[in-house]
């Protein structure tokens, strides 16, 4: 049985991961995504989360992705909760929040099965 709280968590777990190429990944685009559940408490929740905290956890998703790829086979990932202080090294500023294809392809590596509008750097 699915309890609403841990289907809401894997909705905006969704949102941000956007595994299925659903729209740009950008703080507007979970957004989006949240709306088309016709869940207000879902709306609700992102009414109190504002733009850059979205952003940083959609960058968040694509450095680990990244750190993913780097594991050989059989290898593990080692993580740990809270993240490490360096989890988030090298980004001082909040991500771009542009959706421009011509300024979001300068040095951004794209997923497979994605269409390649990340919307900052990773």
């Amino acid at each position: 049985m699915a309890y609403p709280g841990h289907r809401r968590a894997k909705t905006i777990t969704n949102c941000v991961t956007n595994r299925w190429g659903d729209g740009p990944d950008t703080p507007a685009g979970v957004r989006d995504r949240v709306a088309r559940e016709n869940d207000p408490s879902l709306e609700d929740l992102l009414a109190r989360v504002d733009d850059k905290t979205i952003a940083m956890a959609i960058w968040g998703v694509r450095n680990l992705e990244q750190r993913w790829m780097t594991v050989p086979p059989g290898g593990a990932l080692r993580l740990s909760w809270p993240l490490a202080p360096d989890f988030f090294a090298g980004r001082r500023e909040a991500p771009r929040l542009t959706n421009d294809r011509a300024s979001a392809a300068q040095n951004v590596p794209v997923r497979r099965g994605h269409p390649g509008e990340l919307p900052y750097p990773i």
